[in-house]
């Protein structure tokens, strides 16, 4: 380890927090203010907890960075919680310290049902049980600030549990994307707003397309360099296979996508469970839980609405009900091991009911397709968004919009 002496370390800050004051030269309006802010809660520490809404390409986390620097705050000291699964690895391969939020605040145990004990000392039926969710009370001492990405998916709870460690908390949110079942944030005014696009920002296609969005404005059809709009004739298999997902607004056409896809690109004609199955579980297993051998605080969880593949199957099981498995989640190298899932289920086999399964069955649905309120918890390279008309109101058809849109990292086909 290198030891760094006082003169040093003094050295280093002041060479960051410079670089900070320079490169918010650029900063746009809002951020400016958002800076004062962030330094005044700071330095008064009136309350613990600060919200900043900030649309897509408004320089939410340049604003954190510049207010680091201000403070002299390592990412060492910095906690960041996330539901995006690759948001955390990326962070933690960038060695920042990060965590899948559900998974940092609680540890879930198996609670057995005591009718069943008779069951499991005959084994004659698997016993029943239940999850219980158990808050973790401690947080590691270095830490001295905590930031939440996508913080209209927290609970009043998971808040109430957050502040418990009482440290201080940045929440960071947008509240255009569709926000939880349960969202505490977003019906709360937030401090800090940021809704001016920033210079870097302003030409990147994906974040124009979003807020024009947002503004209702019509699409006209053409290639934008990132954003390609297309009308439903040009709609080919090519432009299915080529994307990462395809996000459908409606649920009907989700399914019907998926079974399409399966049939016309994969020509999987029948229900056998194939490698490269594209699919998104439906209900966690608590107790399936991947960690990186070099670093164990990074950590992949098999919970709700995670999106992976299979990676391996049992050949001699492909047509039996419970099919043994591997799922791989993307950008994690590791597969999740001794896993079954329910092919009958899974492919809507008639006469078959949900109760029966046991509860070490992973539940999953394809994923070739997505609504944007599932792919909310992702992104990808390449997204195929369908416009299609919705019962929702104006408001709700927006969100879901916008939501799909910035789902896309790098490239975006529209087809209206």
């Amino acid at each position: 380890m290198i030891h760094l002496t006082p003169f040093l370390r003094f050295l280093l800050i002041w060479q960051f927090t410079v670089r900070a004051e320079v490169v918010c030269m650029n900063c746009t309006l809002d951020q400016y203010m958002g800076l004062s802010t962030l330094e005044s809660w700071w330095r008064k520490y009136n309350h613990q907890i600060i919200t900043i809404d900030s649309r897509i390409g408004c320089g939410v986390w340049d604003l954190l960075q510049f207010f680091l620097g201000k403070i002299g705050l390592d990412h060492r000291e910095v906690c960041y919680l996330s539901y995006n699964q690759k948001q955390v690895l990326r962070l933690a391969y960038g060695k920042m310290h990060a965590y899948y939020i559900d998974g940092f605040l609680y540890d879930y145990r198996k609670s057995f049902d005591v009718d069943t004990l008779e069951a499991i000392t005959k084994k004659d039926t698997p016993p029943t049980y239940t999850w219980v969710k158990y808050r973790n009370k401690k947080i590691d001492p270095k830490y001295k600030l905590i930031v939440v990405f996508d913080a209209t998916l927290l609970t009043k709870k998971q808040i109430k549990h957050l502040c418990s460690y009482g440290l201080p908390i940045i929440l960071l949110q947008d509240t255009k994307l569709i926000p939880g079942d349960q969202s505490y944030t977003f019906f709360h005014d937030a401090n800090i707003v940021l809704r001016q696009v920033h210079p870097w920002y302003s030409n990147h296609p994906i974040v124009h397309f979003a807020h024009q969005m947002l503004l209702d404005a019509p699409l006209k059809l053409g290639n934008y360099d990132g954003v390609n709009i297309i009308g439903k004739s040009k709609l080919n298999l090519y432009n299915m296979k080529s994307s990462n997902m395809i996000i459908a607004l409606n649920d009907d056409t989700r399914t019907m996508i998926n079974h399409m896809y399966r049939e016309k690109v994969l020509s999987c004609k029948d229900s056998v469970t194939k490698v490269g199955e594209r699919l998104i579980v439906t209900k966690s297993m608590y107790d399936h839980i991947l960690e990186n051998s070099e670093e164990s605080r990074v950590k992949v969880y098999l919970h709700k609405n995670v999106v992976g593949y299979v990676s391996k199957v049992n050949k001699h099981a492909q047509i039996t009900r419970w099919v043994p498995i591997e799922f791989k989640f993307d950008e994690y190298a590791e597969p999740f091991e001794d896993i079954s899932l329910d092919r009958y289920v899974l492919n809507h086999i008639d006469g078959v009911s949900k109760q029966i399964i046991p509860d070490d069955i992973l539940e999953t649905e394809y994923a070739y397709a997505l609504t944007p309120d599932r792919a909310r918890y992702h992104t990808w390279d390449k997204v195929l968004l369908l416009m299609e008309p919705t019962e929702y109101d104006d408001d709700l058809q927006r969100s879901l919009l916008y939501t799909a849109i910035t789902r896309a990292e790098k490239f975006v086909n529209i087809v209206i």
